[in-house]
């Protein structure tokens, strides 16, 4: 199995960990597996999961040029979830830009959350905290690439705790070794890696510079 090596630590070390988790999972298949539909996935394939992934870090990497990202506005770029290599590459662009972020800032979410009516509305946000989230929406899929993984029977390309939450992990870990330190999981731990972030703060910041965003209907 390819092995890519973790850089630095920084405030975004468990997304970089986590993209660089998939990649390797994204080199890892064969192409015929890459887009293969599977019945356990409803018919869905690994690499549709992998693109809708993908495509949440990209809204949010992009947008964060002008403070405003919108994951409706995602792509659906089709060549992401059939060309392996393509997948990977833009794993790559996502990783350089991981470089840049430097410090929270407030940005706005842009959505529209209603399934019939066109009311698209904006949320107070941070740049860090759309992070998080991202992270937490990438593993839950993971948790459906793995599934899928295994109805191929190639469980050897899974890494340990692949798709598995950091609190799961936090949680499992301490009913083993309940003396065990829990803010130190060599490095899976989120609120450890982001514990500079003062979020509260910054979003306070961020309510005083945008107006209070309408209720969502």
């Amino acid at each position: 199995m390819r092995s890519f090596k973790t850089r630095a630590r920084r405030r975004t070390g468990p997304i970089e960990e986590n993209l660089i988790e998939i990649k390797n999972l994204i080199q890892d298949l064969v192409d015929s597996q890459y887009d293969l539909k599977l019945e356990n996935l409803s018919g869905a394939t690994i690499g549709q999961h992998v693109r809708h992934i993908l495509e949440f870090y990209q809204c949010l990497l992009n947008g964060k040029a002008n403070d405003v990202i919108c994951y409706d506005g995602r792509r659906r770029d089709s060549r992401i979830e059939t060309d392996r290599s393509f997948a990977s590459h833009i794993v790559g662009e996502f990783l350089d830009l991981l470089v840049e972020v430097k410090e929270d800032r407030c940005i706005v979410l842009k959505g529209n959350y209603s399934t019939v009516n066109n009311n698209e509305i904006n949320l107070t946000t941070s740049l860090f905290r759309e992070l998080a989230y991202t992270l937490e929406h990438s593993i839950h899929h993971q948790a459906i690439i793995k599934a899928g993984i295994k109805s191929m029977h190639r469980d050897e390309i899974l890494v340990e705790n692949f798709s598995v939450a950091p609190s799961t992990l936090r949680h499992t870990r301490g009913q083993k070794n309940e003396s065990q330190d829990l803010s130190a999981l060599n490095g899976l731990n989120v609120t450890q890696n982001f514990q500079n972030l003062s979020h509260h703060d910054t979003l306070r910041n961020c309510t005083d510079a945008y107006p209070p965003a309408p209720k969502p209907t």
